[in-house]
């Protein structure tokens, strides 16, 4: 949903994790917590006066990271994500998880592995 945006409005659009619905707020956080908060999608870099373009409640999963660096997905217009790629890390409930990657190009697939949950 990030890339089509991105691509559609022709612009830097940003998912991050978000409290007060304004701006991103990835921080340091040893237990992997950071991206189960509400997430955002914002026109822009996703700093304050950013347009607010959707949001995501909370996520249900035991454990969601990405990156290790704790930087937002970020897509410019053309629909790459530059140095904003990574591998999201999903685990949930008895141990089954799934990895999530985004490519430098902005593509996501599913990786068949499992995660290291």
């Amino acid at each position: 949903m990030t890339r089509s945006a991105a691509i559609t409005r022709r612009t830097q659009v940003t998912l991050c994790p978000t409290v007060d619905m304004t701006q991103c707020q990835v921080a340091n956080n040893a237990e992997g917590d950071a991206w189960r908060a509400a997430l955002a999608i914002f026109e822009g870099r996703g700093e304050p006066g950013d347009v607010l373009l959707r949001t995501f409640g909370e996520s249900r999963v035991e454990r969601l990271t990405y990156r290790n660096d704790n930087l937002p997905v970020r897509y410019g217009a053309l629909g790459r994500a530059g140095g904003h790629f990574g591998t999201f890390r999903i685990c949930g409930r008895l141990d089954q998880g799934a990895r999530v990657v985004v490519n430098i190009m902005g593509r996501v697939r599913v990786d068949s592995a499992p995660s290291e949950c």
